[in-house]
């Protein structure tokens, strides 16, 4: 087998597979990003192209540099903010002798299906079973005030020294704006409920810390947990929490970020970085940590805090937020006989999670993809001799990109209608998409 062969995957599309997309219909009218007129014969009888040819890589930049050389159409990962602005440039593309902004297309599909978030560990037992003692026993983060505190010192536009202007959407709610109606319309900046955002304070922090029972000592200059309201510090009112970091360069950033500024208002920090879910997270070893969920299209992931997701070990629900009136809100979208009482119930139970400070919602990512404005051949457009069938093809735009909100132009519908300019279909053998 051939070096070329031994590093691809090979997808044919014959012509008839029409016979089983014949009953596939999009739910709602693609939208072509070339601005292609609609064929619904065609979006429901295709593919046009005879062939999808997979190409892997081992990562996601040889991928993006296999795009600009003209190795592939269309590339799966979403760019990262240098790449973005190497495509997005007029700078000339040493591999085509043009500029990138002219033979690659960058477009953007929205929001992510992740979300990140501060968790918090709300757990206040003693006991994490019948005789397991807790490791953070006794937790201040059990108590709503300092949860909130801590919410107070999030600056959500630090990400755009970390992430980048433009491919973060910064997050005040658990359920993010890509579901549509059921993102809380009022839990924003400038909202009508802009205080459950807790903008970004440390004053306010400080006030509320010192209301709620941690109090500085001027001795040590850090504060303490006051539990007996004597205003003097005994050894079981240390207070220093445990933040769990994972390492990936976002995470981190924002994580160290949010520790420095526990820190500026006198609360002791103990960082841990981690390249994968720790093991502390499972032993309940943790006061904070940088998560990271992957949702869906409707807000059932809100499970995740129903007081029925915690168990030993791992569980969705590792931060034991248990509260009676977020279980009430959840279960009615769950169980919800109607959309508008599961989107009453969305809405409420997002007031709630806000309100109680359970966790403290960051960001999701804004997704870029890349394809190839013209038809490549694998070799950036360029006629070989003797032709391979494909030369009538080169150089050709691409017609027919599907642009799908969260997912972008690597999908279904678009390998189902992407062909040349000129060109309705392939001859049933060499109209080829790459797809790295």
């Amino acid at each position: 087998m051939s070096n070329r062969m031994a590093s691809v995957t090979v997808l044919t599309l014959l012509l008839g597979l029409q016979a089983v997309t014949s009953n596939i219909q999009p739910l709602i009218s693609l939208r072509y990003y070339d601005r292609t007129i609609q064929d619904v014969k065609f979006e429901r009888f295709g593919p046009r192209a005879d062939r999808l040819l997979i190409k892997l890589y081992k990562n996601e930049t040889a991928e993006w540099d296999a795009l600009a050389n003209g190795d592939i159409d269309v590339a799966d990962w979403p760019l990262t903010k240098s790449y973005y602005d190497l495509f997005a440039s007029n700078e000339t593309n040493p591999a085509t002798g043009f500029p990138y902004n002219e033979t690659i297309d960058s477009v953007p599909y929205g929001s992510q299906t992740e979300f990140y978030i501060l968790d918090i560990n709300n757990d206040p037992r003693q006991y994490l079973g019948y005789s397991d003692l807790n490791p953070v026993y006794p937790n201040p983060c059990s108590l709503k005030e300092f949860r909130q505190s801590i919410a107070y010192l999030v600056n959500r536009s630090k990400l755009d020294m970390i992430i980048g202007d433009g491919f973060y959407a910064p997050l005040y709610t658990v359920v993010p704006p890509y579901m549509g109606t059921y993102c809380h319309p009022d839990i924003k900046p400038s909202g009508l409920l802009e205080n459950l955002t807790y903008p970004c304070s440390r004053a306010k922090a400080a006030a509320l810390l010192n209301a709620s029972g941690f109090p500085i000592n001027t001795s040590t200059g850090w504060r303490f947990w006051d539990r007996n309201d004597d205003g003097i510090e005994q050894a079981s009112e240390h207070l220093e929490l445990k933040f769990l970091i994972r390492e990936d360069d976002h995470r981190l950033a924002f994580g160290n970020f949010i520790a420095d500024e526990l820190e500026a208002v006198r609360v002791r920090v103990i960082r841990r970085e981690y390249p994968i879910l720790p093991q502390q997270i499972m032993e309940r070893d943790f006061h904070l940590y940088t998560g990271k969920w992957n949702l869906g299209i409707d807000p059932t992931h809100l499970i995740i805090w129903h007081s029925s997701s915690y168990w030993s070990g791992f569980c969705y629900n590792y931060a034991f937020v248990n509260d009676t009136e977020l279980d009430e809100h959840i279960d009615g979208i769950i169980y919800a006989e109607s959309l508008e009482e599961a989107v009453e119930n969305t809405k409420a139970a997002q007031e709630r999670f806000a309100e109680m400070a359970a966790g403290v919602p960051l960001w999701a990512c804004l997704g870029f993809k890349a394809a190839s404005r013209h038809y490549t051949g694998g070799n950036a457009g360029q006629s070989v001799i003797p032709d391979d069938g494909e030369n009538e093809y080169r150089g050709q735009q691409w017609k027919g990109i599907v642009n799908i909100q969260t997912r972008g132009i690597d999908n279904f519908w678009s390998f189902l209608n992407m062909r040349p300019t000129n060109f309705d279909r392939g001859n049933g053998e060499n109209m080829t998409i790459r797809w790295g």
